[in-house]
């Protein structure tokens, strides 16, 4: 026991005793009536070091300093009774190792917590900084305990770190470990049928990419196969934000790339198959000049049902375009479907059919050919449907776009009839959207960097943002 001492003019300043520049405490030393001011120590504990449980009793130990931290006293199991005000002190630290969550609705972070030496009552506010310093912080509202969680429901990496005060003093903790959450990423690749998602209320980014037309064959001679001597046209781009407010389900229809023509049936005289979800089936030829499929558009619907359901295609929310096939022909949307002949673009409201392409006219006679399917699309693309003649096929347009709330789209209601505004009849309506045509830079779907327009089958993505 240390009592009625007055401790000035201390000094740790040296390997091993670097600690408790006027008393360094151990085995459950009890200081009583004493003063301890005007020391110094190179780690902690300026004042007083406590190794072990230490009470401080009726005394005074103010203006000593640390050079890592406990000013006047460092040490966790200290009791303070009586006597003045002392200045407060974190004598626990954060935990600095990094926390990841790479969902932002599963398990929560570690609460944060800090233990505390002086005299209370103390006040507590917590900070984010997205460096790790204390310097520039930002104050988190509702966080005035010695306790914290940080929130594990929005995209993003913060740092964390407590500042404490009481009557007479203020300490600032360390800063705590990366806390970082990332996004939860659903990929949807073309699997030839629906596929669903239920999603909980919260924000959401989605992207459709539209499917590729098939190619063609052409300059052969019956009963051979005709070498490819053009690609059917690229896939377009959706994408917008998402607001949830309610449990939904939703409905993915991902299209397929528009099959290349001579690769089916006998004799190698059939068009390309039609791309899965809207595309039209490329024209036959006798001698093998045979047109590409058009490309299935990638779209996401209220209602589920066969890909060409009347009621299901009126639910859809978004569409990516799908490709013409043969070459040349459309790429799909965008607002609307690229053309290569003067047949007319899907648009938002004309087209081929809602959300069928047109079929590519065949001719079982020599010298005539098979021309390109067109693309899926919320209106899916013209094309001829007639025969080809002179071996010069015309190649299938693409898809059109849809986005329910980009400026530009032209909703229908339950019953077909167009709204005049870009809104679903759903109620479902995006934000900061945007519709790319697949002649145009957009994102690569199955890689880092951007594409000009999406090649092979479509692609579809939702990532939950908070």
């Amino acid at each position: 026991m240390l009592d009625g001492f007055t401790v000035q003019n201390g000094s740790a300043q040296a390997n091993p005793l670097q600690n408790g520049g006027g008393v360094y405490a151990c085995d459950s030393t009890v200081i009583a009536n004493c003063i301890i001011t005007q020391n110094s120590a190179n780690a902690y504990g300026g004042g007083v070091y406590a190794k072990d449980a230490l009470k401080i009793v009726n005394s005074k130990v103010e203006g000593n300093t640390a050079l890592l931290g406990g000013q006047n006293i460092y040490g966790c199991c200290i009791t303070i009774e009586g006597g003045g005000c002392f200045s407060p002190y974190i004598c626990s630290r954060l935990p600095v190792s990094q926390e990841t969550r790479a969902t932002i609705d599963k398990t929560p972070f570690r609460t944060l917590t800090v233990r505390m030496v002086g005299t209370g009552p103390f006040t507590y506010q917590w900070y984010s900084n997205t460096s790790n310093s204390t310097v520039s912080g930002t104050i988190v509202p509702v966080s005035t305990d010695s306790a914290y969680t940080p929130p594990h429901t929005a995209i993003g990496q913060l740092y964390y770190f407590v500042v404490v005060k009481n009557a007479c003093g203020v300490d600032t903790s360390n800063v705590s470990g990366l806390h970082a959450v990332a996004p939860l990423v659903t990929n949807y690749d073309y699997t030839g049928g629906v596929q669903s998602v239920v999603l909980p209320p919260g924000q959401y980014i989605v992207e459709c990419w539209g499917a590729q037309g098939g190619s063609q064959r052409s300059n052969s001679t019956s009963g051979n196969q005709a070498a490819i001597t053009g690609t059917g046209s690229k896939g377009g781009y959706a994408k917008g934000t998402l607001d949830l407010t309610a449990t939904t389900s939703f409905y993915i229809y991902v299209g397929q790339l528009g099959g290349t023509g001579g690769t089916r049936g006998s004799g190698y005289s059939d068009g390309g198959v039609a791309g899965w979800n809207g595309g039209g089936t490329g024209g036959s030829d006798a001698d093998n000049d045979v047109g590409g499929g058009g490309g299935g558009a990638t779209d996401i619907r209220i209602v589920s049902g066969a890909w060409n359901n009347v009621a299901s295609l009126r639910s859809r929310i978004m569409v990516a375009g799908g490709g013409g096939g043969s070459h040349p022909s459309g790429v799909g949307g965008g607002v609307n479907g690229g053309t290569n002949n003067s047949l007319g673009q899907s648009t938002q409201t004309t087209g081929n059919a809602f959300g069928i392409g047109q079929a590519g006219g065949s001719q079982n006679v020599t010298g005539w050919v098979g021309n390109g399917g067109g693309g899926g699309g919320w209106y899916g693309g013209r094309t001829d449907g007639n025969r080809g003649s002179g071996h010069s096929a015309i190649g299938g347009n693409g898809g059109s776009g849809f986005i329910s709330g980009h400026a530009g789209c032209n909703a229908v209601n339950a019953s077909g009839t167009h709204l005049g505004n870009p809104n679903s009849y759903t109620g479902l309506v995006f934000t900061k959207t945007s519709l790319t045509a697949g002649n145009a830079s957009m994102p690569n779907p199955r890689g880092t960097g951007n594409i000009t327009g999406n090649s092979g089958h479509g692609f579809a993505r939702i990532t939950r943002t908070r």
